[in-house]
């Protein structure tokens, strides 16, 4: 079982239940652009970082194409081989920190 498989199986464990209620607004939104230049190089490094900081589990990400997470912020949070569909994106809105998504750094 790969990383994201582990990741959204969490975020499925995390928010199911009867007392947890989405709307069509509770989801991660994408961002196509940094809000400023210091943004995007302190989120290139930190991706680098994330990567780094696993590298044999995480080699295989790309800073470019991944999609990465990020949180309120807009600060890097974490990257995913693929985005996952509404249903998951919504839990994982819900379950963490993560509000935004993009393809490669912005």
């Amino acid at each position: 079982m790969d990383a994201h498989t582990k990741f959204l199986q969490g975020m499925n464990a995390a928010v199911t239940g009867p007392g947890v209620k989405m709307s069509k607004t509770d989801t991660v939104v994408e961002i196509t652009k940094s809000d400023s230049v210091m943004q995007k190089v302190f989120n290139k490094e930190s991706a680098i970082a994330w990567i780094n900081s696993g590298l044999f589990d995480r080699a295989h990400h790309d800073i470019r194409t991944s999609i990465c997470l990020y949180d309120a912020d807009k600060d890097f949070v974490m990257m995913l081989d693929e985005l996952p569909d509404e249903a998951a994106l919504q839990r994982v809105r819900v379950a963490t920190r993560v509000r935004y998504w993009s393809k490669g750094i912005v």
